[in-house]
């Protein structure tokens, strides 16, 4: 997943994914702020979390990396999300 500006000044948010060495599917999904993008990008990093997924090149009980998956399940566009505006 990706967070990233298009042409025309829109904040959109790539999620991929596929098979290795194929050409995959993606997803976009565009914003008009950045702190809803960042809001949805979190809802999904927790989701994956919950089904086990975790980030490649990170040691799987890294503590550096903490989310806090239950409230932001509950109220995914909550004012933890960071305000970059």
């Amino acid at each position: 997943m990706s967070i990233e500006l298009t042409l025309f000044g829109e904040i959109c948010l790539t999620r991929r994914w596929g098979r290795i060495g194929s050409r995959g599917q993606r997803m976009a999904h565009t914003f008009t702020t950045e702190r809803e993008a960042v809001a949805l990008f979190l809802n999904l990093l927790c989701q994956k979390r919950k089904r086990g997924y975790r980030p490649t090149g990170l040691p799987a009980r890294d503590p550096s990396f903490t989310v806090d998956c239950e409230s932001r399940l509950r109220s995914p566009f909550a004012d933890a999300a960071p305000d970059f505006d």
